[in-house]
This record gives structure tokens, C-alpha cells and sequence, in this order.
């Protein structure tokens, strides 16, 4: 289902990555996804040319502008699922440091794929509470039915952040935590994420 999805999982990837300005987390929640989606575009359009030459440089891009606005923790403990209580406090800090990576990397290589594409922004934002919300938007593509994606936060001490992504209706959480969790059970969290690892250090292309 996963690897099934992987091109509808890109074209909505880049709206995830934007280039945030230091406000955007305590904006409301409709006003911070249109913030890094918006901001993100323009970064994509200016660094179109050099992306193109040397496509590394998205890695920088993501790792300055979209890492910190990821609840990175949130999304490493739901991917171990239940391997996460019986894991060391190493194992964990190394898991999501190796898993953060991982996304970084697959959302690097999802904005690559940007080209011409335009997003409309649903005024309906779900709440519960204060502290949870989900963003709707749709893709529009030329020549191409369009595509939803909905964005899951959470708001901290820190503003929100971003829980998960939900693309017609499937979640990237729950694909990595189906495809991971199998893997931890089989081969153990250290040797995961050891794979991970050495998957990570790979030249970007």
C-alpha cells in the first residue's frame, strides 16, 4: 500500500516543506499551513535552476526550513508503536534521529518532483480543543484529477507542528508505521534502524 501510493505521498510532500518564517508556528493553523506552503513554492521557483544541477541542495533546504516545524518524536514513537515502551531511552533517541533523517531525505526527493501545481486551501479547519487541528487542501494539477491532503498538528509549548499527512485518505504515519513496525518485530530495533542508517548515508539523487 505504501510503495502503491508513494507518487500521490509526493505531490502532496511539498506542501509540507516550506520556508517558515520564526512566527509561523503560532499563527492559527490554517494561517501556518498556508505559511510554509506558500513560502515553500516561492523557495522552490527561485532554486529551480540550481536544484536541478546539484538536487542535494533540497536537503539543506529542508533540514533549516521544515525539520523544526516536524514533531519528529511524535512521528518516530507512533511508527515504533507499541516496540517504543519496552525500547531503551538510546534506542529511541537513535531510532528517531535515523527515522527523521529517512523522512527528511523522502521529502527531499517528493519536492523534485514540484512542477506547476496550485493549492487551494479549505477555510473548515477541525479542532478539538485548543491544542489539536487538521488543515484541508487540495492539490490542483494540470491535465490531472486533483488530490486532497489533510495536515494533522499538534500545538506545544513550541506552536504546532506537524503530526501527520493524510492523502486521500491514507496516512504517511501509518504506512511507515505498518511497513516499520513489521521490520522491528522480525529483525529488532537496532538492526532497523541500522538499516536506516547506512540507507541514510546513500548519495542524494
Amino acid at each position: 500500500m505504501f510503495l502503491k501510493n508513494y507518487k500521490l505521498f509526493t505531490l502532496g510532500l511539498f506542501l509540507w516543506l516550506g520556508t517558515v518564517h520564526s512566527f509561523a508556528a503560532e499563527q492559527p493553523p490554517l494561517d501556518f499551513v498556508k505559511t510554509i506552503t506558500n513560502a515553500m513554492i516561492e523557495d522552490l521557483n527561485v532554486s529551480k535552476v540550481e536544484i536541478k544541477k546539484n538536487p542535494s541542495l533540497v536537503l539543506d533546504i529542508v533540514d533549516r526550513r521544515v525539520i523544526p516545524y516536524v514533531s519528529k518524536e511524535t512521528i518516530a514513537r507512533k511508527v515504533m508503536g507499541r516496540v517504543w515502551k519496552d525500547s531503551s531511552e538510546a534506542q529511541r533517541t537513535k531510532f528517531v534521529e535515523e527515522f527523521t533523517t529517512y523522512l527528511k531525505r523522502f521529502y527531499s526527493k517528493a519536492l523534485l518532483s514540484f512542477d506547476n501545481q496550485s493549492i487551494e486551501f479549505s477555510p473548515d479547519v477541525a479542532t478539538k480543543g485548543d491544542n489539536l487541528a487538521m488543515v484541508s487542501t487540495k492539490v490542483i494539477r494540470p491535465g490531472q484529477a486533483s488530490v486532497e491532503i489533510k495536515y494533522k498538528l499538534a500545538k506545544g509549548n513550541d506552536g504546532w507542528k506537524v503530526t501527520d499527512l493524510i492523502i486521500e485518505g491514507i496516512s504517511l504515519v501509518i504506512n511507515n508505521q505498518r511497513q516499520y513496525s513489521t521490520l522491528i518485530v522480525q529483525e529488532g530495533l537496532d538492526a532497523v534502524t541500522a538499516k536506516l542508517a547506512y540507507n541514510n548515508q546513500q548519495e542524494f539523487k
